[in-house]
């Protein structure tokens, strides 16, 4: 059995997913419910694809997070040292990029 949240393989019995701690039954059990509700001529999927593609959105949110926070600390520390202000316009530009990256999660 696969975790929902985080994909990682759990035995069948498992009450909680070994990787990420999250109670998979209880996740489980909303899994199932809603396939209860939903039309019997539609089908949404595998859930593996759906975990795939928000584990593949996760890392890159993830990665652009620590890009856009290297970036800023490296600006800020050439304000400090040079005293450049152009660097003052590029770090309002990190922090709306920033922002807005923050924004999507």
């Amino acid at each position: 059995m696969f975790c929902p949240k985080c994909g990682e393989e759990n035995p069948e019995n498992a009450e909680f997913c070994a990787a990420c701690g999250v109670n998979i039954g209880s996740l489980l059990e909303k899994a199932q419910d809603s396939k209860k509700n939903e039309p019997s001529g539609e089908s949404t999927g595998s859930s593996n694809t759906i975990i795939d593609e928000n584990r593949v959105f996760d890392k890159r949110n993830n990665i652009t997070f620590i890009v856009v926070l290297v970036a800023f600390f490296i600006l800020v520390a050439n304000y400090i040292l040079l005293k450049n202000n152009y660097i003052i316009i590029l770090i309002v530009i990190l922090i709306i990029i920033l922002g807005s990256s923050l924004s999507r999660r």
